[in-house]
């Protein structure tokens, strides 16, 4: 009998928050980050937010990315003083850009790249940069720029010679391929927001898509119709991603904390862009209520197909 994948909270939840130091630009949130190991050491890359507005009436404010390291996976050690991306040399064709936000971040070889949104009071885009080291960043600017969207990751390695990237055009989920990181085509829907009761507004990947014996296992969020944000699992075919072998009808987690439900500026919501897998455990980064950076955990082989 199969037993569903679920998520064990963090007891010291959450990990990062914003400063609270009057008008940085990561005093009224930190969240919604990509995670990555880089020499031995978990890397955070997440969305903050200080007290520069967006458009009137929005509930959040401008959106940059900072940078914080984990030597165990929880507590935070280093964070970094600014923003490592910012709104400087983002497309100009986007009208109203106020905010980058919401990374995630995957390996290919040697090199760290990083799909990320680009909000703007017109439509959103996602864009792509690189880093080799978390020092040094460099913006290769709009992918899938015809579309607009703000929910993306590539796949850690080339797949019958492409790099592949799965993305949310509202509200499904999609897979492209490309073989240079520029052009992007094949696009094919995979999973549509009819899949279960719980996406019937949209879903989304979450963080990078994780290689396991027999499939690529994908954790992924949806939203109800009730605005709730929960996580779920899926997993592709490893040769033919577009192909999807299993989608657990369940939630891997789900609001029920305060810091979840009510206390942050988004109600019901845990949304992840990343993960890693340390000491034989799955860590799963999400936002609490798009505020705070969270942490729940499960052991690694419940990331296995499902038999």
């Amino acid at each position: 009998m199969r037993t569903p994948v679920k998520l064990t909270r963090y007891e010291q939840n959450p990990i990062l928050t914003g400063t609270g130091h009057g008008n940085d630009w990561d005093s009224k949130g930190a969240f919604n980050a990509g995670a990555v190991l880089h020499e031995g050491k978990v890397h955070f890359l997440f969305r903050a937010e200080g007290t520069r507005p967006r458009v009137p009436g929005s509930r959040f404010w401008l959106g940059t990315i900072g940078h914080a390291i984990s030597e165990n996976g929880f507590d935070i050690v280093e964070r970094s003083r600014e923003p490592v991306l910012d709104i400087t040399g983002e497309d100009p064709m986007i009208a109203g850009i106020d905010g980058v936000e919401d990374p995630r971040i995957t390996k290919i070889d040697d090199t760290y790249y990083i799909v990320y949104a680009v909000s703007s009071a017109c439509w959103d885009r996602l864009a792509l940069a690189s880093t080799r080291d978390f020092k040094t960043y460099r913006k290769h600017g709009l992918i899938v720029k015809d579309i607009a969207q703000r929910t993306g990751a590539l796949f850690p390695e080339k797949i019958n010679g492409s790099y592949v990237l799965m993305h949310r055009p509202i509200p499904n989920i999609w897979i492209s391929t490309s073989p240079d990181l520029k052009q992007w085509g094949n696009a094919k829907m995979i999973l549509t927001n009819e899949v279960l009761p719980w996406t019937h507004c949209k879903l989304g990947v979450c963080g990078t898509p994780i290689r396991v014996k027999d499939a690529w296992a994908v954790i992924f969020h949806g939203k109800d119709l009730e605005g709730t944000y929960r996580l779920g699992i899926f997993w592709l075919d490893l040769q033919d991603p577009t192909k999807v072998l299993f989608v657990q009808p369940e939630p891997i987690l789900e609001p029920a904390c305060d810091y979840e439900r009510k206390n942050g500026i988004t109600g019901n919501c845990v949304y992840s862009c990343g993960q890693v897998i340390l000491n034989g455990r799955v860590i799963v980064y999400y936002g609490a209520g798009d505020s705070t950076l969270c942490a729940a955990s499960m052991p690694e082989e419940m990331l296995e197909l499902p038999r």
